[in-house]
């Protein structure tokens, strides 16, 4: 297990590009992501293709590499915020060790919240639910993403296609090419 992982192993993988506010779900491995086998390469999955929406594919020859993020749903946690914006768990006992490597945070059916720490969390629900007079339960959600780590595009021996991870560390460099649009 990477030392940036929060378990042994991630909930999904997503293309790096299509991370951000309103992202695709993320799927089992990189190689989920290929939506359909060319004669010299993919075409990967455009962002709304679960959707029925085939925008945004982009063909993939061998050799490409196309950065993944790896994905760690850390499930639902309760803090419990204070009137001056401070929080602490609603119960020391469910918030474990995991929590400390979550990447993403948002206030549970509100995607407008998300933020990159529950203190971030606690000054938003005062800023729009204060003054006030109690400390109040809210329920988080937390994530976790890990950095984006690359993957070439290989030819199996059986002629068909996968991805493979390049290292066992996160990129620190921008990938050399991501594909083309199809």
């Amino acid at each position: 297990m990477r030392a940036d992982w929060p378990f042994a192993q991630p909930t999904g993988w997503l293309p790096s590009d299509m991370l951000d506010e309103v992202s695709p779900p993320p799927r089992q491995t990189p190689d989920d992501w290929i939506a359909v086998r060319l004669l010299t390469g993919v075409a990967l999955s455009g962002p709304n293709e679960d959707e029925g929406d085939e925008t945004g594919r982009r063909r993939v020859l061998p050799g490409t590499i196309v950065p993944f993020r790896a994905y760690f749903d850390l499930g639902k946690i309760e803090i419990a915020v204070q009137p001056d914006g401070s929080w602490r768990p609603s119960d020391p006992l469910v918030i474990d060790g995991s929590i400390g490597k979550a990447t993403l945070f948002c206030e549970e059916d509100d995607g407008d919240t998300t933020t990159h720490s529950l203190d971030e969390i606690a000054r938003h629900f005062v800023t729009n639910y204060g003054p006030l007079t109690d400390s109040h339960i809210v329920p988080v959600l937390a994530w976790h993403w890990t950095k984006p780590i690359p993957f070439a595009l290989t030819r199996r021996d059986d002629q068909s296609y996968t991805f493979r991870q390049l290292a066992d560390e996160a990129s620190t460099q921008p990938a050399t090419s991501q594909g083309e649009l199809v």
